[in-house]
């Protein structure tokens, strides 16, 4: 019975999905398919379901290894996190630095 019920609303998340997808055309552009990351990734079968629904193929996707202990962070339930946190390194990169006196100067400055 706990199986129903989650399957159903997992099927009505993704059906909600595709809907406000549909809206707009940006089915059309994902040509690879659809990857599901994140915790619910690991529900059995996730995959197949959101193929029936989106009709294009869908993968499960988990972060990639990255530095240090890496056996935490390979659990598909960070990828988002991980993720989130190599757009901000990236976001960065674009960023000018400041030298270290100009941030110590401005944390502490008076207000």
């Amino acid at each position: 019975m706990l199986n129903t019920i989650i399957h159903l609303r997992v099927r009505e998340g993704l059906e909600l999905l595709k809907r406000g997808l549909d809206e707009e055309p940006y089915l059309t552009y994902l040509g690879a398919g659809i990857f599901i990351t994140g915790g619910c990734s690991l529900l059995n079968g996730i995959d197949h379901l959101a193929e029936e629904i989106f009709e294009i193929p869908a993968h499960l996707a988990h972060a990639q290894t990255t530095w240090g202990v890496t056996s935490a962070v390979e659990d598909p339930q960070f990828s988002t996190a991980i993720g989130l946190v190599r757009f901000a390194q990236v976001m960065q990169t674009d960023r000018p630095r400041r030298g270290f006196r100009e941030t110590i100067g401005k944390l502490f400055r008076m207000r």
